[in-house]
């Protein structure tokens, strides 16, 4: 009997706490590891991180010496719609662009200004090798610009 009030309190505490904090954020930062883990790759969106920009991308090339630069490409666009499969299909391409660290650097830019409505971005994190400049890929992250 005094487990079962006791699993009762603990989910009485977990769900208030939830409550607490169901109010979804007016930010968000994303992160990915570019291919290998040559390095890493932030996304703030909007106002999250002023420090680093309004809809900043932060490039992070972690290993020195090894050939490779770490990048991002971004898309911006004014249109997105779900496409039935977890996707999105994106129109009216306002802007597209990289952001690139090089050898064992860190590099913060603000790729987006405060637009009048929400517009919407999708990246993905990349590696280049210096030599021949060969790039791959890593995984298209969806998210917003405000």
């Amino acid at each position: 009997m005094r487990m079962i009030n006791r699993l009762g309190i603990m989910a009485g505490v977990a769900t208030a706490a939830l409550l607490g904090s169901a109010v979804p954020a007016l930010a968000a930062t994303s992160e990915q590891a570019a291919p290998s883990g040559v390095g890493y790759v932030w996304y703030n969106a909007g106002t999250s991180n002023m420090a680093k920009g309004r809809n900043s991308f932060t490039v992070k090339d972690d290993h020195c010496g090894d050939g490779y630069k770490t990048f991002v490409y971004y898309e911006i666009y004014d249109h997105r719609s779900p496409n039935g499969s977890g996707g999105y299909n994106y129109s009216d391409r306002l802007i597209n662009g990289q952001v690139i660290a090089e050898d064992c650097r860190e590099v913060s830019i603000s790729v987006y200004g405060p637009p009048a409505t929400t517009d919407y971005i999708r990246w993905v994190p990349a590696k280049k090798k210096i030599s021949n400049g060969n790039e791959s890929y890593g995984f298209w992250e969806h998210d917003s610009v405000w």
